[in-house]
């Protein structure tokens, strides 16, 4: 996370209150460098005080409230940076920082781990305030490669969604042909205990349940070896496994068919219509998943949200040119793109490679915060 130090300014409250403002930046920025996060965020908030505050010290206190882990007011100060009415480069920096506080406050959240599309949606806000960062700087290189490293974890992220649920609908399917399969065998049931069969048609129509059954074994294996997630893989297995019990009792129905005991074939196909009901709901997988709430959209709410993070950014933009990447970066970079695999496994990696990266720069911040030179004063 980039932190600016104290810049002269020119204020109209006066020599005095001037003076007095910069000391104190100026001793909450010797705080920060030494990691005491706290006292600088004190020193930056007396100093904010007043009727002209120094925008710098608004913005300071969050990147100390931001490296305490209280990202609820980091982001609310970053944001009061933004609507500034001339808030200069410090726009393209505080949107920059609200996209890697958005990906570190997901990397504490352990429920996103369990909820894909709630993952998705703080990734592709995380990129909405990147992209403001790289309009109002385009020269910043660390916002640039952070928008594409987002836009690439976000591109897996949606794929393996997309696979989630047509593994889902695929169960679905399944759902429905276990059941009518059940009310086949059932109705088979009943008609060899009536009677209604000879013993060449009750094997006839015995085997061609026994072949529908097996080939939902082997659908239902299949599934449970593909899922997205455990619980669809667990699913999937407990329908398998009440599938095969329903083949053994199959197995008895036609054994006790060939040797003409009805009575006891129209028992175990009973059994074995109970067992296939019951993989039937196993594979239940009840209300079909519904599109995540608060996706972003394109053309006017989309610019709006936008225009929350870089309204007046005309004013000013930083010069980054020449700049190395930081070691937070290099971490990053060093990951490469994330490898297939399940849903749950894909977001851990994410949100421990953010983890990573933010210790890293926590790292690298403590020990050397850069200073960053500006064209001109705000």
């Amino acid at each position: 996370m980039r932190h600016i130090p104290f810049i002269t300014v020119c204020l109209l409250a006066g020599v005095t209150h001037a003076q007095s403002a910069r000391d104190l930046v100026l001793e909450g920025n010797a705080l920060y460098k030494q990691g005491e996060f706290d006292r600088a965020s004190d020193i930056y908030e007396q100093a904010g005080e007043g009727s002209d505050p120094l925008l710098e010290s608004l913005y300071n206190r969050a990147c100390a409230a931001y490296m305490l882990g209280e990202y609820d007011d980091a982001e609310q100060l970053f944001r009061r940076v933004l609507a500034s009415p001339d808030p200069g480069a410090l726009a393209s920096a505080s949107a920059h920082n609200l996209g890697r506080l958005i990906l570190d406050r997901a990397s504490q959240d352990e429920e996103l781990a369990a909820d894909p599309e709630k993952t998705l949606e703080q990734f592709r806000l995380a990129e909405r305030s990147f992209r403001s960062a790289l309009d109002l700087s385009p020269d910043d290189r660390d916002a640039a490669r952070n928008l594409e490293l987002t836009r690439m974890n976000i591109r897996q992220l949606e794929q393996l969604i997309e696979q989630m649920k047509e593994q889902q609908q695929q169960q679905s399917d399944a759902q429905q042909d276990l059941e009518q399969l059940s009310e086949d065998q059932q109705e088979q049931s009943e008609q060899n205990q009536q009677g209604q069969n000879s013993e060449q048609q009750a094997a006839e129509q015995q085997q061609s349940l026994d072949e529908r059954t097996e080939q939902a074994q082997q659908n239902a294996q299949q599934m449970a070896e593909q899922a997205q997630n455990p619980e669809q893989a667990q699913q999937a297995q407990d329908a398998a496994d009440s599938i095969e019990q329903a083949q053994e009792a199959q197995q008895r129905a036609s054994e006790a068919i060939e040797r003409g005991d009805m009575k006891e074939a129209a028992e175990q196909q009973q059994q074995a219509a109970e067992k296939l009901r019951e993989a039937a709901e196993k594979m239940d997988q009840g209300e079909e998943p519904q599109e995540p709430e608060g996706e972003p959209q394109e053309g006017e709410e989309g610019e709006q949200a936008e225009s929350e993070q870089g309204q007046q950014g005309e004013q000013g933009e930083e010069s980054s040119q020449g700049q190395e990447p930081s070691e937070a970066q290099e971490a990053q970079q060093a990951e490469g793109e994330p490898q297939p695999g399940s849903i749950e496994e894909l977001i851990e990696d994410l949100l421990e490679k953010e983890e990573r990266v933010r210790e890293a720069r926590r790292a690298e911040m403590r020990r050397a915060p850069g200073t960053r030179p500006v064209e001109k004063d705000w």
